[in-house]
Formats: structure tokens, sequence, C-alpha cells
């Protein structure tokens, strides 16, 4: 499993920087909770493990989300500071509330 992060940090001018973070799971924990439940855990990212200097890339290691009728999962995440200084920008205070979704998979065709 895979998937992009966007963090914005934009002075009031509008001025400022995105960063998007791509991350990879190479061994991911996908728990069922019936009826629609779905929490996905990851065994080893980041690689070395929670508390690697940012907080941001360990709000990426746990997703609790609900199943829809078309099989996307969906959920709400707290995307935290990424615990760095870009371009005189210090991004180590705001938390903002966020949502992610896994993409539809298409449907076999024969």
């Amino acid at each position: 499993m895979g998937g992009e992060a966007v963090r914005n940090m934009l002075r009031e001018d509008g001025s400022g920087v995105v960063l998007s973070a791509f991350a990879y799971y190479p061994r991911l924990q996908v728990l069922h909770i019936l009826p629609d439940r779905v929490q996905l855990v990851s065994l080893d990212f980041p690689p070395d493990g929670p508390s690697t200097g940012s907080r941001f890339w360990d709000e990426l290691r746990f997703f609790d989300g609900r199943i829809a009728e078309d099989g996307t999962i969906t959920g709400e995440w707290l995307c935290a500071p990424l615990d760095t200084e870009q371009g005189g920008i210090v991004d180590d205070t705001v938390f903002a509330d966020g949502t992610w979704e896994t993409a539809q998979i298409p449907e076999a065709r024969n």
C-alpha cells in the first residue's frame, strides 16, 4: 500500500511551501471490524519505527476508517507538523484535521 499526503505551510499573504509526501508500506495489517470499520496499521513504516523525529510521519502509521458501498475506505486523519524548517518557515506547532480515502479498485474484466 502507498499513497500521498500533502501539507501546506503558507504565510498570511499566501506565499510559502507546499510539501507532498509519498509513503510506501511494505507490510500492512488490515483489520476488518464488522460490519464496516477498517483499521490499517503499518508494521514497519517509517523504517526506523515511531518517533523518528517527525510527528507527521508518526501519524502515518495508523488509519481508522469505514468501508463504503462502492468498496472504498474513508476516514479522518490528524496531519501533524513535520517538525522541520523550509525556506524560513518553521513547521512545528500546527495540527490540522484531514481526511483520507482509498482508491476504488476497478472490477476485473473477462
